[in-house]
This record gives structure tokens, sequence and C-alpha cells, in this order.
């Protein structure tokens, strides 16, 4: 009954944004249709968890009608104000054009420099891997003990490899506007894949991919009739992104056994091992599963676990872990809230969604109040790239999808590298945006004034 209540939610929502949005692809849809089906998973119990408490549904469901109240308060606030976003003569998107376009230069230039900075970070994390190891081959042995233990990791290598994020924000502009077969413009994936495999974690290729994935929606955005290679091709990825995913667990925990073989029912082993082998073993099947139904269970059990209030250091402990390096913030206090800790539901469980850190920071409040700004500000900045795009919007718009996509999941701005990725496309939106401003005034400055009277 709760499942089937979500699916006419997730309809009702699809018919909603279709009306408003006049797309389907928007952070309302996309929100609810990763929740929805995410829910429905957990609902079918393959892995055994713990019954929902009526709590968590009651929050969980909560937590839908706050979103959809955030997103509906800027479309009626967008309504009001409609008339000051139309565009005469040509289209919004057209203009855009022109502005990537006249920054041709100065995108790939950035692009140039963000690769290198980021392959030479990403080359010292090989080296010292290879350090430590002694060859390759034992590095590739020893994937699950350098993930668990974070061997090789070196702190300014690290943020020089996050770079390849910022670079793949310009890529997806030049190539959407200017020249899709450019070469360097897809180097970023490579240096993100390269980055995940020497921290042997998928979070940092499937960022790299979403931030393309997104932005190539977001630019597609006003075309009413996407042809069929267009859901072809977002399809094949999506695939490709899956396999490779279970591809790289395999290659984590190489012979190690499952940890949620014990708590899955013998006849549906049966039915996984029938699975076509190129998605996957039995190992990565179980865990992909786990990665979309187990926060839900994980976030249950931290709703009869919280010991006090946290304040912000559960939901953005980057930040904090900066003011405790400057003496303005308990180090133990963040180093805690810095570790993922494992969940046992009875099946063990690493991530808890980020509605887990808005209840450890801020109770019930936190869990209604996070999901309405989301709402609000995700849609708003939708807007604002649909009636007037610019670099800054179009940026703020990605980094937003892939935190909604990773929602489910995890607070993607735990992660230090989203934070650096976040400071850094908003210095260069606003640095684009400034310069395609400076460009248009300078060669309308030739244009004399017609005297009046």
């Amino acid at each position: 009954m709760v499942t089937i209540a979500g699916f006419v939610i997730l309809v009702l929502v699809i018919l909603t944004s279709k009306i408003f949005y006049r797309s389907v692809i928007t952070p309302l849809g996309i929100y609810f249709g990763i929740w929805i089906v995410s829910f429905s998973l957990y609902q079918l119990r393959l892995i055994r968890y713990r019954d929902s408490s009526d709590f968590m549904l009651f929050l969980l469901f909560s937590s839908f009608l706050t979103f959809f109240l955030g997103s509906m308060t800027e479309v009626l606030q967008f309504s009001k104000s409609k008339g000051s976003y139309r565009v005469p003569m040509q289209t919004s998107l057209e203009r855009f054009k022109r502005k990537v376009i006249r920054n041709e230069g100065k995108i790939l230039w950035l692009i140039r420099i963000f690769l290198l900075v980021s392959f030479l970070g990403t080359i010292l994390l090989w080296i010292n891997l290879h350090s430590i190891f002694g060859s390759f081959g034992k590095i590739f042995s020893h994937g699950f003990l350098i993930k668990q233990e974070k061997l090789g990791r070196i702190v300014f290598a690290n943020y020089m490899s996050d770079l390849a994020y910022p670079a793949a924000f310009l890529s997806i502009c030049y190539i959407g506007f200017v020249d899709h077969k450019r070469l360097i413009c897809y180097l970023p994936i490579l240096c993100a894949a390269v980055r995940g495999l020497s921290l042997f974690g998928r979070g940092p290729i499937l960022i790299g991919i979403l931030i393309y994935i997104n932005g190539y929606l977001l630019i597609r955005l006003q075309e009413r009739r996407r042809p069929f290679k267009f859901y072809l091709v977002t399809s094949v990825i999506l695939l490709i992104c899956f396999t490779g995913s279970n591809f790289l667990l395999d290659l984590r925990v190489g012979n190690m056994r499952s940890p949620y073989r014990a708590y899955v029912n013998r006849k549906y082993l049966d039915r996984i091992d029938k699975v076509p082998r190129f998605l996957g073993s039995q190992k990565s099947l179980l865990a992909a599963y786990h990665y979309f139904s187990g926060p839900f269970a994980a976030f249950d059990a931290t709703l009869q676990n919280r010991d006090a209030y946290y304040l912000g250091q559960a939901s953005f402990t980057p930040f904090f872990r900066f003011l405790s390096k400057i003496k303005l913030a308990n180090d133990e206090d963040v180093k805690k809230m810095g570790l993922r800790q494992v969940v046992r539901v009875p099946a063990p469980v690493l991530l808890a969604t980020y509605l887990s850190g808005a209840y450890l920071d801020f109770g019930v409040m936190g869990v209604l109040f996070l999901p309405y700004i989301l709402g609000f500000v995700s849609t708003g900045y939708y807007f604002r790239l649909v009636r007037r795009p610019a670099f800054l919007s179009l940026f703020l718009n990605i980094i937003l999808l892939v935190f909604i996509e990773f929602s489910v999941l995890i607070n993607v701005f735990r992660w230090t590298s989203m934070v650096i990725t976040l400071v850094v496309i908003v210095l260069l939106g606003l640095y684009l945006d400034k310069q395609s401003t400076r460009t248009l005034t300078t060669s309308n400055s030739k244009i004399q004034p017609i005297p009046r009277g």
C-alpha cells in the first residue's frame, strides 16, 4: 500500500511538472523519480531490513511534501514576474550560445589549466600508491584495503585532482554550443575515472559522468521534440555507468565474501544468478541494490539513535572541519561526523540519505526545512536558466541536480571535493558572465546614440 501511494504521488508530480515546467526533466521530476523508485526497491526487501517505523514513513512523506511546496513557492513567484523574463526577437538559449562562442578561447584555456593541475594531482596519487605496494598488480589486489584505510592519499594531490570537475562544467558548455567533437572536452571524465580508481571508489567517477549528463539535459531542455537518439544515448550512458560501477566494485573486493548474502532469501539469490554476467556478479548486484534501498533502513535507525543536536556538523562537515583547524569548532566532534559508520539493520548499511544529516543537526525541523530549501533553490535556478541562461545559472543547476541525484544516498557537500567544486564553479560563472557583459558592452560602444530634439 505504501509503495502504491508512492507511485500515485510520482504520477501526480509528473503531471504537475509537465504543466508548470513543460518538461519532466526538472528538479521536481528527478527528485521524486529517484526517491520513489529507490523507496520501492526498499519495500521489496530483497535484503532483509528491519520493518519501517511509522515515524520514518511520516517524516519521509512529509519531506516529499515540503520539497514540493518549496518548488511550488518558486513556481508561483516566477509566474507573477513572468513578464520581466520575456526575451524579444531571439530565444534566450541562442543568446547564451553567442556568449559561449565569444568566450570560446577563455573556456579552452581554463579547461587546459584545470586538466593539467588535475592530472598532476592524480599522477601523484598513483605514484604514492606504487611506492607503498611496489607494483600496480598489488595495488589492484589490495583495493578493499586502500578504500577502507584510505591508503596513498595526499591532501594537496586530492585537492589538485578535484579540479577535473570544474573542467567538466566548462567542457559541457563547449560541447553543447561550440564543438562536440573537441577531444579535450572529454578528458575530465578520463581524469575523474583515473582518480576514482586510485581511491577504489565509484563516487568520483559517477559525479564526473553526471555532470555531463545533467549539462546535456539542461542545454537541450528547450527542445520540445527530442529525437530517439537523445533517449538512446542517455540510456546507453546510464547502462555503462551501472555496469562500470559494478565492475569497479568487483575489482575492489576481489574474492571477499559478500556482506549481504547472509541476509537474502535463497530464491532471490537463484534469480540474481540468472542475471546476464555483463551487468555484474551476484556480489556487485546485491551491493547495487543495497546502495539504493539500504539508506531508508539506516535513516530509520538514525531517528532512534540521535544523542544530540550537531547544528550543521553532520550536513556541512567540510566547513566545520575548516573551523576546527582554526580552533572554532571541536575537533573530536567534527572527526566523529566525518566517519562513515556502519549501521546494522540487521544488514550492514553505510549510507543513510541526506535527511539523516538534517535530522542529526536540527531534528524534525531539519528534515522538513532542508527539502523545502532544496526545492525552492533548485526550482529558482531552473527558471533562471530557462528564461535568462548564464554560465552561473547553468553551473549551479548542474551541481544542484548532482546533489538531488545523490540525495537518496548522501549529502554530497559532506565531501570536500564537492565543496571545492562549488566554490570554483561559482567563481568561474561570475567571471565568465562578467566577461560576456564586458564584451557585449565593448562591441556596442561603437554605436552612437541618436541625439534627441
